[in-house]
């Protein structure tokens, strides 16, 4: 890396009871070479002085976050909301508190604690240690490592392998904690990442303690009302979901779309997803009218915001398909997955497990339909691909060999409707459980089937 590569923009973040401090260490780091956003120095008459703090704040490589005697000031917790949001979106932006003469380590805010900080509390060497820190700005503060597991685990999850995903977000969190600290929002989203692989697998012990880390991160460094507080809350529900949980998963989503509304705006496509999985978990609860109004609200604002072939519109159709399944309209729970279909095969290609999803849900439509051949074919097919993407002791694989069983059963085809029903049960038995709505009513398939043949 170059020199002229180097991060050298450093922003002073200070109370103004440290403004002293702050003047000395500003002439200190600027003699050491480096442009320092000291606000006395810099600031312009007449410049709002929030538009200029954020302006500074996003051209700076790095915050030097002051604490003295007197703790954070008033304005400080500003800017360091700022610089906490900067650092989820960029990499390389820094984030080091400083200890000043008089401070205490319990001085740091919590969302700060766990970064490394720098101890400049000693006045006799406070010229020496500045050197150290000015020095220690220069090099890049990102190895590479960091960055390039995640990227290399987000190409491979939106490929449709989650298992090839999962050691690299695993050695990204690794590096990142070590060099961040467990309490950095950089932390918490490589814990959303990993949480959601896991659930992916169907590890919804190893997805639920992720992202309640995250969640505990996030709440420290934004408070309460936060997008990122709402995604952890989000994930958490389709934990609570997988589980059979729903009335805990419905209550967390109505939270997360509350704070994503307050958040975002009403008209975000991130609202589009809380409302979609909201209604998903309303329609496994029974409740479907409600559902369907709530699906194609988020239809219509996914549409709206992402256009008509995004891949979340995809999701939306297929969601929504179930439930005009389930009231009764196959013709348009047929239509709406036609084109599902379609615009998952065109991002995707045939093999992604997205494609496995839609391909469940037509076979099931087709059964429906009295498509029994139809039926067979599209199902088979996605259990091959989950099988394959996901592993052989997946719900989703579970899922697909229920409904095959029903196939076989509809046609009489009494062998294999017993063989793929006993291999559905088991799975849903060790990895849902014994009470989850999904094992339940394969156990009830199976029992009514070998009943009818006793």
């Amino acid at each position: 890396m170059t020199k002229s590569d180097r991060p050298r923009n450093i922003f002073l973040s200070y109370a103004s009871e440290d403004k002293s401090v702050a003047r000395q260490l500003h002439h200190l780091l600027s003699d050491a070479g480096l442009n320092v956003w000291y606000d006395e120095t810099n600031l312009v008459v007449g410049e709002r002085w929030d538009t200029a703090l954020r302006k500074a704040l996003s051209n700076a490589n790095a915050v030097l976050v002051l604490i003295g005697e007197q703790g954070p000031g008033k304005w400080q917790s500003l800017e360091m909301r700022t610089a906490l949001e900067r650092a989820v979106s960029d990499r390389k932006f820094t984030i080091i508190p400083v200890l000043l003469p008089g401070a205490r380590e319990d001085s740091l805010p919590p969302s700060l604690r766990a970064i490394q900080w720098i101890d400049l509390r000693n006045t006799e060497g406070m010229s020496t240690s500045v050197s150290r820190l000015a020095a220690s700005l220069l090099p890049d503060p990102e190895t590479g490592s960091w960055a390039d597991e995640e990227e290399v685990g987000d190409r491979l999850q939106q490929s449709g392998d989650p298992q090839g995903a999962s050691p690299h977000y695993e050695r990204a969190l690794s590096v990142a904690t070590a060099r961040l600290g467990e309490a950095h929002p950089n932390v918490a989203k490589l814990r959303r990442k990993l949480g959601a692989i896991q659930l992916t697998l169907g590890d919804l012990t190893a997805a639920e303690s992720q992202f309640n880390l995250a969640l505990t991160i996030d709440e420290s460094s934004y408070g309460s009302v936060h997008a990122s507080v709402a995604a952890d809350l989000n994930n958490l529900a389709q934990v609570y979901e997988y589980r059979g949980e729903l009335e805990r998963a419905r209550i967390t989503l109505e939270r997360s779309l509350e704070i994503s509304r307050q958040a975002l705006g009403p008209r975000d496509a991130e609202v589009a997803t809380v409302l979609n999985n909201l209604a998903m978990t309303l329609w496994h609860m029974g409740i479907v009218d409600d559902a369907r109004v709530k699906l194609e609200e988020a239809l219509r604002l996914t549409e709206a915001t992402l256009g008509p072939d995004h891949p979340d519109m995809a999701v939306r159709l297929s969601n929504l398909a179930s439930v005009q399944r389930q009231l009764g309209d196959l013709q348009a729970a047929r239509t709406l997955l036609e084109r599902a279909v379609a615009i998952t095969q065109r991002v995707y290609g045939d093999d992604h497990p997205q494609m496995a999803a839609r391909l469940h849900n037509m076979g099931t439509v087709l059964r429906d339909l009295g498509d029994f051949a139809g039926a067979r074919s599209y199902l088979e097919r996605a259990l091959e691909i989950s099988t394959k993407a996901l592993g052989p002791e997946h719900p989703d694989v579970a899922l697909s060999m229920n409904n095959l069983a029903a196939v076989y059963r509809a046609e009489g085809n009494v062998d294999r409707a017993l063989e793929y029903y006993r291999r559905a049960l088991k799975l849903f038995e060790e990895t849902a459980g014994p009470d989850h709505p999904s094992t339940k009513s394969t156990r009830s398939n199976l029992e009514s089937l070998e009943n009818a043949q006793s």
